[in-house]
């Protein structure tokens, strides 16, 4: 009943409102014990950049210093050696400092976080223009993260490399979700304007377990699929079979596909013994592929900042990418063309067969000889 549902869902928000508190407690603590001393050895370091030798070498006397310096016990060594304590400085109290502000409690709350010019009204469905150009919201490093597996440039001996690479791809950002569980109706508004804008494929590295007005997001997937839009959207994280346990926005309605153009990605890792990354959910027919989303190399807002990050929001843009790599030299191709290619050349594994569709990784490079055999067959130039 209607009701259950209530309760469940009531019974899970207690419980992530509590566990949020408890995190924005610890988060203040760590962060009044540590950012007096970070900020001395700011200015004690200066300009130097860090190295393993001069921290082992670094023997401080004042006492908020010594009960800082376990924030490099913390820290990954790519955080921090090779740049100024200032840059470690800014990435570790800047992330402190969100937390300790407690984002999780309000990150529901989309019309605060977004800062809207022109606050929409949550009880008209169809609405469509509102909002603002700030992409970046109140804090873009997913974004960033996504962005860059898709398109950093390739071949430059600098940082990580797209799927796609510089050279091939645009980048269009639309701030779907301020943080947090996003709004039916900010996805399905994401998606027109996207369409609307000239987007050949959206990647959605978003989720959630419940979806109130899933029909405008349904609408939506159909709007982008009448359009030859390709939509390539993470599976989620939470280690279930979404076959049982829906995760969306997902590509079936009543138990019957929206889109023919939509493909579901799940994360794999470089492991061959175990293929499938731990908090991956997967599901023989709500997963249609895997793509690389563990210990994944990419940009992140910074000064020439990179960082490895894990989840099918990293796979799902690794096959966004792959997508447009194949496209944009094959253009004459659908969006259900590109789809069913990257499903029929997967690399197909045991261990995945019985938890997507395609029982497999995605490849680039036998999908691009895939769109090269179809063209030929088409007579297509």
């Amino acid at each position: 009943t209607e009701y259950a549902e209530f309760q469940k869902i009531e019974k899970e928000y207690l419980s992530a409102v509590g566990k949020a508190k408890y995190n924005q407690q610890v988060a203040q603590s760590k962060l009044n014990a540590v950012e007096g001393g970070v900020n001395k050895m700011v200015l004690e370091f200066g300009d130097t950049k860090l190295s393993k030798d001069i921290l082992k070498n670094y023997q401080p006397t004042d006492s908020q210093i010594l009960e800082a310096l376990w924030i490099f016990g913390e820290l990954k060594e790519e955080q921090w050696v090779g740049k100024t304590m200032k840059e470690v400085s800014n990435t570790y109290l800047g992330a402190a400092r969100r937390a300790a502000k407690g984002d999780a409690l309000s990150s529901h709350l989309n019309l605060d976080l977004v800062d809207r010019k022109d606050v929409d009204n949550p009880n008209d469905k169809k609405e469509r223009f509102y909002g603002n150009g700030d992409s970046n919201g109140p804090e873009s490093s997913h974004g960033t993260h996504v962005a860059g597996i898709i398109g950093a440039v390739r071949g430059n001996n600098i940082g990580s490399e797209g799927t796609t690479g510089g050279n091939n791809v645009k980048i269009m950002s639309v701030r779907t979700v301020p943080n947090g569980d996003e709004r039916d109706k900010d996805v399905a508004n994401a998606i027109y304007y996207a369409v609307d804008n000239g987007a050949k494929i959206l990647n959605m590295s978003f989720g959630k377990p419940y979806s109130p007005d899933a029909d405008l997001v349904w609408d939506a997937f159909k709007y982008a699929s009448d359009k030859g839009v390709l939509i390539v959207k993470a599976a989620g994280n939470s280690n279930e079979d979404i076959d049982v346990h829906v995760h969306y926005p997902t590509n079936f309605r009543n138990g019957n596909v929206v889109s023919k153009s939509v493909l579901t990605v799940g994360a794999s890792t470089k492991d061959p013994n175990a293929l499938k990354a731990r908090f991956s959910n997967y599901g023989k027919k709500s997963v249609d592929v895997f793509g690389p989303g563990q210990e994944i190399y990419a940009t992140y807002p910074g000064v020439d900042q990179y960082r490895f990050l894990n989840g099918t929001s990293m796979a799902s843009p690794a096959v966004a990418g792959v997508a447009a790599l194949v496209w944009s030299h094959y253009p004459k191709l659908t969006a259900e063309d590109i789809r069913n290619i990257l499903m029929e050349t997967v690399n197909k594994n045991e261990q995945l067969k019985e938890i997507s569709v395609a029982g497999g990784v995605v490849d680039s490079y036998k999908a691009v000889q895939k769109a090269e055999e179809i063209y030929k067959q088409r007579k297509l130039k």
